[in-house]
């Protein structure tokens, strides 16, 4: 069986959290109150296939501008 990393984890919890009008970053705040984390802890766990979930989504819902996409998301 092949071994999960911890971001590997992480995104499919988020993945099985999002759904039809909840956000990737609604979700991701949400798991951060819960589980009482702060942003730099959650930040280790976002693997770069999920920061570009989050990138479009942002772009989608007007956070960033698409030009700004080699800023860095406040995570």
């Amino acid at each position: 069986m092949a071994q999960v990393s911890k971001q590997q984890e992480f995104q499919m919890i988020i993945e099985g959290l999002v759904s039809d009008g909840i956000s990737y970053i609604d979700v991701i705040t949400e798991y951060m109150e819960t589980n009482e984390l702060e942003p730099k802890q959650i930040k280790k766990l976002i693997s770069p296939t999920l920061q570009e979930k989050i990138t479009r989504e942002a772009i989608k819902f007007r956070l960033i501008e698409e030009e700004e996409l080699g800023s860095t998301l406040p995570l």
